[in-house]
């Protein structure tokens, strides 16, 4: 340092490095306090120099605590991670709530990410609790080896006792407790111990466990006329999916209402004022007039008809509380109280919890898109239950993720069928209705439509 200028640059550097330090700490598990305090010790000594009138350290001694104390913590953060192999966290079928790890590169942002565990990249997955609650889940090396030596421990170093499942190559099973309070997060961690003469502990593998307060929706199941026949487990099936983000649905059943509802149903856009068709608005207010309905229950319409395309299998706009369900043969659902239960939760998905198609979140990834169908709730399919976490997060607070504008499609669920079957000759999967004329606003507001091709 061989004048004021270069003197200030130094120790803007140093100020940066002290947040940056600051911002870190919170983040590194299980450092040494010693290391804490040598750090804080540097900045101090650093703060003192540029002390006005006379700088009470010198500053070349300064500088060098500060070198050595940064190098200590470089060695110390490489070291924490240093691991001799990773710990994976995987589903335990036996439990209460979910299990979220990321399985397309897409979904990388919700999840957190470490740089290097044993060499190797490591997305955290994510366990879903009910607050203060505690639940099940299985932990194994990523080599399929033993893991007997493996401890897990919490961010405050905490043991959290596991035990060998049977029949595993050692594989442990852990129940972590969720925290006291709504969206709070607690960190596990599996730890490998230190070898012979170490001292530091080395992190395998990281688990987050967020922690939801439990809620319930009331949901009235509304059979239209005769030919339909509920399933006595259908409100069992749907609080089973929900339960994965701590939700229950209260069920119950409005028997005697009938309506001529014309077969096949007919598929057509709601008006821009509506959020229903006008068959669908007229069924709604003959149910009103039947029924002393409440605005703080859902209500599914269930339908022993067909719809125009005769493969519709449900509609619920987003944030309503009416939904339509085409209970018939041809799309499945008179046959199979699984896709009944499915498709009734899909159609809650979109009117209680405003959630979104898989490919409309993430229209940007092949996998996700409707016609190649996902696990997950809320794609299109037969068999797909899976909720993801930011999808948890969505079904304890549904306010934000709704828009005035939405779709007909984004709101309803279908089959896919392939081409091949409908003649039209390449073999490709396609969502069947595809609904020509379609209304769109330009960026200046004017409306149009597309051609009918």
């Amino acid at each position: 340092v061989q004048d004021a200028e270069d003197l200030d640059d130094y120790f803007n550097n140093v100020d940066a490095l002290a947040e940056d330090i600051h911002e870190l700490l919170p983040d590194l598990p299980f450092i040494d306090q010693d290391l804490i305090q040598d750090l804080g010790a540097a900045l101090n000594c650093m703060d003192a120099v540029l002390t006005p009138p006379t700088p009470s350290n010198n500053f070349e001694d300064c500088q060098d605590d500060m070198e050595e104390a940064v190098c200590a913590l470089s060695d110390f953060i490489s070291n924490l991670y240093d691991s001799d192999y990773q710990v994976v966290f995987y589903e335990e079928d036996g439990q209460n709530y979910d299990f979220d790890i990321q399985e397309y590169a897409i979904h990388q942002e919700n999840y957190d990410q470490i740089e290097s565990i044993a060499n190797e990249p490591y997305s955290v997955p994510w366990k879903s609790v009910k607050t203060n609650d505690a639940d099940p889940v299985n932990a194994k090396r990523a080599d399929n080896t033993g893991i007997a030596d493996i401890i897990f421990k919490d961010v405050e170093e905490n043991e959290i006792t596991s035990t060998i499942i049977p029949n595993t190559d050692d594989h442990k099973q852990i129940r972590p407790v969720g925290a006291k309070s709504h969206g709070d997060i607690k960190e596990v961690y599996a730890i490998q111990p230190p070898a012979n003469g170490e001292e530091q502990i080395h992190i395998a593998g990281k688990l987050n466990v967020i922690s939801y307060d439990h809620q319930s929706i009331d949901v009235a199941i509304v059979p239209v006329g005769n030919g339909v026949s509920i399933p006595g487990n259908l409100g069992q099936d749907i609080s089973d999916i929900f339960g994965q983000a701590v939700t229950s649905v209260n069920l119950s059943q409005v028997n005697g209402f009938t309506y001529p509802t014309p077969n096949p149903f007919p598929d057509e856009e709601s008006g821009w004022l509506s959020a229903y068709t006008p068959e669908m608005n007229s069924i709604i207010s003959a149910f009103k007039d039947y029924h002393n309905h409440s605005n703080d229950i859902y209500y599914i319409f269930v339908l022993p008809v067909t719809n125009t395309s005769g493969l519709k299998r449900g509609f619920m706009p987003k944030k309503r509380n009416f939904g339509f369900i085409f209970y018939n043969a041809t799309n499945g659902l008179s046959t199979d109280s699984d896709a009944l239960s499915k498709t009734i939760a899909h159609e809650l998905g979109h009117g209680a919890f405003v959630l979104e198609h898989t490919f409309e979140t993430y229209p940007s990834n092949p996998e996700l898109q409707g016609g190649t169908p996902s696990d997950n709730l809320m794609d299109y399919g037969n068999a797909g239950t899976l909720l993801r976490k930011y999808q948890w997060d969505l079904i304890h607070d549904p306010a934000s993720n709704f828009t005035l504008f939405d779709s007909d499609q984004e709101s309803e669920n279908g089959l896919l069928v392939a081409e091949e079957d409908l003649n039209l000759g390449s073999g490709q999967l396609t969502y069947v209705p595809w609904t020509p004329n379609r209304p769109f606003l330009t960026p200046s507001g004017v409306a149009v439509r597309s051609p009918n091709i």
